[in-house]
């Protein structure tokens, strides 16, 4: 096929054995911008079973060795890609054929909408590549975590009980989660239907990760978790309902959410936040010993040009 890399550069797909070279490379790359890493091989495995590999994934090799990644999968609002290139490959044109070929993906699966892709905060020529093919900064998240080192005590909420995701709660579960995070950035309201395949695709829909807070039988708060992604535990989603906020019961999901993972052997979780996000998220989660490892700009740029 013809790739526009240099010759001595070749493109393929890739095959479930390629998982571990693929997060060695990212890995590199994490070392390199951030100190410190986090990807697994896992983590890897887990994103390809929810893509198209044969049409979604792109390896650029040198000589036999991985020294280039690409991927991208739907997203409601368009189209979001990632792609990687090993430090001792950059300047040769990888990260530019990267975000061309995954940008003309992109155009094959939305005709309209939003493609958009991360970097680090620190990788400034990843910045210049993405400005110069016409892509604006969006947003900043960060990733936090935290070492357990002692069993979390979940803090008790008069007329609140924070527990597991009861079997027949799924919709209301569903409704708190679409209720908090309506004024977020980016977010996209989802049908019940492809929401929870979502969530069993990342949690397998088990109770034991998903969380509650029930006033008097009404759901006010929700916690989502992923058993393992990035080296550690993940909480994917925290969200309390507008009206309940301010009473600690972000903190009681939150502390409920690492008390599992404890009891799992889990002592690294880990979660993403929006670091423009007004509504106090950063503040709790510092409060409970997270840190910031990662920060990254949400690069955009709309299909239909």
């Amino acid at each position: 096929m013809s790739t526009g890399l240099p010759d001595d550069f070749e493109l393929s797909r890739p095959r479930p054995k390629d998982a571990a070279e693929v997060a060695a490379l990212i890995v590199e790359m994490e070392l390199v911008q951030e100190g410190e890493a986090e990807t697994t091989p896992a983590d890897i495995v887990r994103e390809w079973e929810t893509m198209d590999t044969d049409q979604d994934v792109w390896l650029v090799r040198k000589r036999g060795r991985i020294v280039g990644y690409g991927a991208l999968e739907r997203h409601p609002r368009g189209v979001v890609t990632d792609g990687f290139v090993h430090p001792d490959s950059t300047g040769r044109g990888i990260g530019l054929f990267l975000v061309r070929a995954l940008e003309a993906r992109a155009g094959e699966l939305e005709s309209k909408g939003m493609v958009q892709t991360g970097v680090s905060l620190r990788d400034t020529a990843g910045q210049m590549l993405l400005e110069s093919e016409g892509y604006r900064g969006a947003r900043r998240f960060m990733r936090m975590i935290v070492e357990l080192t002692e069993p979390p005590v979940v803090p008790e909420i008069p007329g609140v009980e924070v527990r597991n995701l009861a079997s027949g709660e799924e919709r209301a579960f569903h409704a708190v989660f679409e209720r908090s995070f309506s004024g977020a950035w980016g977010h996209v309201e989802r049908t019940f239907e492809d929401w929870w395949l979502r969530m069993k695709e990342v949690s397998s829909g088990d109770p034991a990760m998903l969380f509650v807070a029930d006033r008097s039988g009404e759901l006010v708060g929700e916690a989502s978790c992923v058993p393992e992604r990035f080296g550690g535990g993940w909480v994917g989603t925290l969200g309390v309902l507008p009206e309940s906020r301010g009473q600690g019961i972000g903190r009681a999901l939150l502390q409920r959410a690492f008390a599992s993972f404890w009891e799992r052997g889990e002592r690294r979780v880990a979660l993403a936040v929006d670091a423009e996000n007004d509504t106090g998220a950063t503040r709790l989660y510092e409060s409970v010993g997270m840190r910031v490892a990662f920060g990254a700009i949400t690069y955009e740029k709309r299909l239909d040009g």
